[in-house]
C-alpha cells in the first residue's frame, strides 16, 4: 500500500534555540493528515511546555513565545516530553508513518529531552525502532538536488504549491509537512512505487551522503569553525549523535 494512502502523523517542535544539543521544547503539534485531505489535521494535539529556561529573543522572535507567557501557561516540562514520547511510540506501535521537515532535529532534541527527565524516548516505549519516517527536508534535497536558493519549509511549500499561513506555529508547520510529503508523490513518480520502511532505510543513506556534500562544500568554500577546524555535519538520522 502506498503511504500517499495512509494517515500520517505530522509531527513538529518550536524550541528555546537552534542548538540540538541545548534547546528544550515549548511547543509541540502531533496528529493525523487524513488521505485525500492534503494535510488536514484530524485530532490535532498542541502542547505548550515551560521549558524551565529562558527562551532566546531569537527563538520568540521566529515563534512568538516568550518566556514569561509559557511560565504562565505552559505544562511542566517532563509533562509535555512524555506525552510527545508515547504519541510517537504508538505511531511507531500502529505503522503510522511520522512526517516532518528536517527531523533529524526534532528527534534529536526529544530524545535529549527524555534524557533530562528520564523518560523512555518513543522507540524504547514501542521497543521498536523508527521504521516508517517522511522527512521532506532529506527528500527534497534528493529529488532536486541542484536547486538553487533555501530549503526552508516555506520555500517548500512555494516549490510545490502548497497553501502556508502561520509559519513557525508547531500546527501549521506540521500541517504543511504533511501537505508537502502528498505533493512530493504526486509530483515524483519514483516516489509512488517505495514503500515507506524501505523509503526510511533510503533516506538514512542520503541524508549520510547529504551530510557528506554539505562537509565538501564547506571546504571548498574556506568555510570552518571558529577555532579553525573543518566544519562537520551529523550524518546520522533521524537522531542526530552529536
Amino acid at each position: 500500500m502506498s503511504w500517499n494512502t495512509q494517515v500520517l502523523m505530522p509531527f513538529d517542535l518550536e524550541t528555546t534555540g537552534v542548538d540540538k544539543v541545548t534547546a528544550r521544547i515549548v511547543t509541540a503539534c502531533y496528529g493525523q493528515s487524513v488521505p485525500d485531505c492534503y494535510g488536514q489535521l484530524d485530532l490535532a494535539e498542541v502542547l505548550l511546555a515551560d521549558p524551565g529556561i529562558e527562551i532566546s529573543a531569537e527563538a520568540t522572535a521566529i515563534h512568538g513565545i516568550t518566556t514569561e507567557h509559557a511560565r504562565e501557561h505552559g505544562e511542566p516540562a517532563a509533562n509535555v516530553v512524555c506525552k510527545i514520547s508515547l504519541a510517537l511510540a504508538n505511531a511507531i506501535g500502529t505503522g503510522t508513518p511520522i512526517v516532518g521537515m528536517n527531523l533529524a532535529y526534532d528527534f534529536s532534541v526529544l530524545h535529549r529531552e527524555c534524557a533530562r527527565y528520564e523518560i523512555s524516548t518513543p522507540e524504547e516505549f514501542a521497543g521498536a525502532p523508527y521504521s516508517r519516517i517522511i522527512d521532506v527536508y532529506v527528500l527534497d534535497k534528493q529529488a532536486d538536488p541542484y536547486r538553487r536558493g533555501q530549503r526552508r519549509l516555506a520555500d517548500l511549500c512555494r516549490h510545490y504549491c502548497v497553501t502556508f499561513t502561520d509559519e513557525h506555529t508547531a500546527r501549521a508547520d506540521a500541517f504543511a509537512t504533511a501537505a508537502v510529503a502528498r505533493a512530493m508523490w504526486e509530483r515524483y513518480v519514483w516516489l509512488r512505487t517505495v514503500d515507506v520502511v524501505e523509503l526510511t532505510d533510503c533516506q538514512r543513506v542520503w541524508r549520510a551522503n547529504q551530510a557528506r556534500s554539505l562537509e565538501a562544500y564547506f571546504a571548498r568554500s574556506g568555510k570552518t569553525e571558529q577555532d579553525g577546524s573543518p566544519i562537520r555535519c551529523d550524518p546520522c538520522w533521524p537522531v542526530c549523535n552529536c
